[in-house]
């Protein structure tokens, strides 16, 4: 069956094989239009080169060629052509050329398969040196270990780079296949390590499961991976996005923030944000926005979006599941329209680790909160990296990339000023450090994080964190411009005596409305008329009887006399109130439109 299922995938490829024979082919019998463009004649039989131009591969520098040689006979002269050498003239061939990718190879009884992103960027040139390389070794240091400690068994493992990209991932994947399909070479591929983008590793554990590979990912968090149906033989090592809400959720609690707003672009936290909405509406909180920033967004995207949070003032939280780049221009363009003081900013935890986003923008980001994997320091790693050089490195073959990129020096340039130094070490001296999630743990904790403006020094600063289920603050080190912690909810507690009218489809937003001198309140949203011979508590919270006055006493001398307490004067009194709810209601939920009123709902 896995043959079978094999072969319908390398169809493709055979296609494009018999379509440039074809190409080939085709070729061999183009005859010259002009005799006169001929030089000499060919000979029977000889052999002759064809040059091909293909695109630059991703290992290579971009913006070059590569020409690559096929060898084939020369076509005939034809008959009625004379004094000709036309074959001379050798034709260009537009085809795709195939350069063997880099990969990690460890000999072993079994292979385990390795998914890690070595390199990022459009041409697939550019070493990431933490979530590829450090991941990567973690993996090799791992083997190494387990190997260590058994004479007669040894685990193998190959390793590719996905590039993060799709589409080279899902190439690298299959060629991974094949060779475990050889009959001459393979060795069993008992499972797979990666791979670090969620939609990435979608696309390869639906692959690797047709043919029974397990997966298990590293940093995938992604709350769809959690569907056993859809993914029966994937397994992860860090937590899904979910328990990341649910901190969220706590930090909302423990803040008393009700009413806030989302903001939300194409980056891969869209379908985050989607389950955060429906996690809020579980939890009795409310959205005030829900703003989508389009791709190639320009600055009138921003501005438009800020305008329609500040019609909502009271929603002062604001959710970015957005890329670090839309952060600076959002927070750009608060400072341009001079609101940067009004939200509290959740950012995406990738701002912690790239904080140059904030770069002369540190003020306007003030007070803002991030959380991410609080990560345990695995201090032998830290021992194997730091007795690590390119020299002792041989079966690491992007090494010595990152080598150079990291120090910013040279292998191959002998000179004082661009020469690697041989004391050079991958160290905390030179401001090398353990990538968060080497210790990725099934437990996870996650670290929260402030930025704040420490004597002039902007930085995120840990303020507390979040495991088993709780949150854990330090109250002390925690922050705000303002005195006391900012509000973030639609409409204030009533008072007592007064009950919650509220807006229709919106649990946070209300207006108060009091009850009347002979009810007490039922419940926060009922107010109900006491018994004949009994009145409202102090408090308006049930009712007592009535023992200062008489029945008789209550009556009044003239039937006709319009008195505060009788019917029509009643009446009067919850028309004014009407009005005056109506008007709160209408401030509250358009604030930039209608002034606040000057009438009391406690009155």
């Amino acid at each position: 069956m896995k043959k079978i299922l094999f072969g319908l995938i390398l169809t493709t490829a055979t296609l494009g094989a018999i379509y440039m024979a074809y190409t080939l082919s085709k070729s061999k019998t183009t005859q010259p239009k002009s005799a006169e463009k001929a030089e000499k004649r060919g000979k029977k039989g000889q052999k002759r080169k064809a040059e091909v131009l293909c695109p630059q591969t991703a290992e290579k520098k971009p913006k070059k060629e590569i020409r690559c040689r096929i060898e084939r006979k020369a076509p005939r002269r034809p008959k009625n052509i004379r004094n000709v050498g036309w074959e001379a003239k050798l034709p260009t061939i537009q085809m795709p050329c195939t350069v063997a990718s880099k990969e990690v190879i460890v000999d072993g009884d079994v292979l385990l398969g390795g998914a890690f992103p070595i390199t990022e960027g459009k041409h697939c040139d550019r070493i990431n040196a933490h979530r590829g390389i450090q991941r990567m070794e973690a993996m090799l240091f791992a083997l190494d270990k387990i190997n260590q400690q058994q004479s007669n068994f040894k685990i193998g493992a190959r390793i590719f780079n996905t590039c993060l990209n799709r589409k080279h991932a899902l190439k690298q994947s299959l060629k991974l296949i094949e060779n475990s399909l050889n009959e001459k070479t393979a060795k069993k591929l008992i499972g797979i390590v990666g791979a670090s983008d969620s939609m990435i590793t979608s696309d390869l554990a639906t692959l690797f499961q047709l043919f029974d590979i397990p997966m298990i990912s590293y940093a995938s968090t992604s709350w769809r991976l959690a569907d056993t149906e859809r993914f029966p033989l994937f397994l992860r090592t860090f937590a899904s996005d979910f328990e990341q809400l649910l901190v969220y959720i706590d930090l909302m609690n423990r803040f008393n923030w009700t009413y806030v707003s989302i903001v939300k672009d194409d980056s891969g936290e869209l379908i985050f944000s989607s389950r955060f909405e429906r996690l809020l509406s579980l939890s009795k909180k409310c959205l005030a926005n829900i703003e989508y920033l389009p791709s190639e967004s320009k600055e009138e995207h921003f501005d438009t979006i800020l305008k329609r949070l500040t019609a909502k003032q009271n929603a002062r939280v604001v959710f970015l599941f957005i890329h670090p780049k839309n952060t600076r221009m959002l927070l750009e363009a608060a400072n341009r329209l001079e609101i940067s003081d009004l939200f509290i900013w959740i950012m995406p935890f990738i701002i912690i680790e790239h904080p140059e986003y904030l770069k002369n923008l540190e003020s306007f980001a003030e007070n803002a909160l991030s959380i991410q994997f609080q990560p345990s320091n695995v201090a032998e790693f830290n021992n194997y990296l730091e007795n690590m050089t390119p020299e002792s490195n041989k079966r690491n073959p992007w090494f010595k990339e990152f080598w150079q990129a990291h120090f910013n020096c040279s292998l191959s340039i002998k000179d004082a000023h661009h020469e690697c130094s041989p004391k050079l070490r991958l160290n905390t001296e030179n401001n090398f450090l353990q990538e968060p999630k080497v210790s990725s743990v099934i437990n996870a904790v996650y670290a929260i994080y402030q930025y704040q403006n420490s004597s002039g020094v902007y930085a995120f600063h840990k303020i507390g964190s979040w495991s088993n289920d709780r949150l854990h603050l330090n109250e002390t080190k925690i922050k705000w411009r303002e005195s006391e912690i900012p509000r973030s909810i639609c409409s204030e507690a009533c008072s007592p005596g007064s009950r919650k009218i509220f807006s229709a489809g919106n649990d946070c937003c209300w207006v108060c409305a009091k009850c009347a001198s002979n009810e007490f309140l039922v419940d926060e949203y009922t107010c109900k008329s006491c018994s004949p011979g009994y009145k409202p508590t102090t408090d308006q919270k049930g009712c007592e009887k009535d023992e200062t006055k008489s029945v008789e006493s209550q009556k009044s001398s003239n039937p006709h006399e319009i008195k505060r307490n009788s019917p029509k004067c009643e009446c009067l009194n919850e028309f004014e109130h009407f009005k005056c709810r109506l008007a709160h209601l209408e401030h509250n939920l358009r604030p930039d439109k209608y002034a606040k009123p000057h009438c009391s709902l406690n009155d």
